[in-house]
């Protein structure tokens, strides 16, 4: 028989609390007080508010991940303890940054580099890429490009820096008809 063991847990559904891995190269931008907003598996569409309040100081063993505590209210008792969820913190909005679509990053021989048009020909540009919005396909550009140059932003193969190129202005369906 094991006398260290607990004999009962007790948890208050009232206030529960999420415990969130957080790359540690994100946890600059988190604060003690932010807002969190959460989706828990199995409430469909129904979203949780949340607030930080702890974060670890130390990554989490084996990880590049710190440990971030988040509190959220359950007035209703409809959370329980051991669900899984996900979140997003609003950030204060900062100054703009400059961004480019993520299908314009290309990464080859550990160089990350993007395709842009100068003087009608092509040029292979190294950019250093910052934070990503996967969900709006966008990547924050750290070192500025020209204004104004072009930058390709599909998927081309086999092209060669210096090789002619020409910007056509994109015509609409009803000019394209009316000739």
């Amino acid at each position: 028989m094991n006398f260290d063991a607990p004999l009962v847990t007790v948890v208050d559904l009232a206030q529960m609390e999420l415990q969130a891995m957080v790359p540690a190269n994100d946890t600059p931008a988190l604060a003690v007080g932010m807002k969190v907003a959460l989706a828990i598996d199995g409430f469909g569409e129904r979203r949780f508010a949340g607030t930080i309040e702890r974060i670890n100081p130390t990554t989490e063993a084996g990880t590049r991940a710190i440990l971030v505590f988040i509190h959220i209210p359950n007035p209703d008792a409809a959370l329980r303890g051991g669900m899984f969820g996900t979140g997003q913190v609003i950030l204060v909005a900062g100054a703009p940054v400059p961004t480019l679509s993520a299908v314009a990053i290309r990464t080859e021989a550990g160089q990350t580099f993007v395709w842009t048009i100068e003087n009608g020909k092509l040029a292979r540009r190294i950019v250093t890429v910052g934070r990503r919005d996967d969900s709006a396909g966008r990547v924050e550009i750290k070192n500025a490009l020209s204004p104004g140059v072009p930058v390709l932003a599909a998927p081309f193969d086999n092209l060669k820096a210096g090789a002619p190129a020409l910007v056509r202005a994109a015509t609409s369906p009803k000019a394209a008809g009316a000739g």
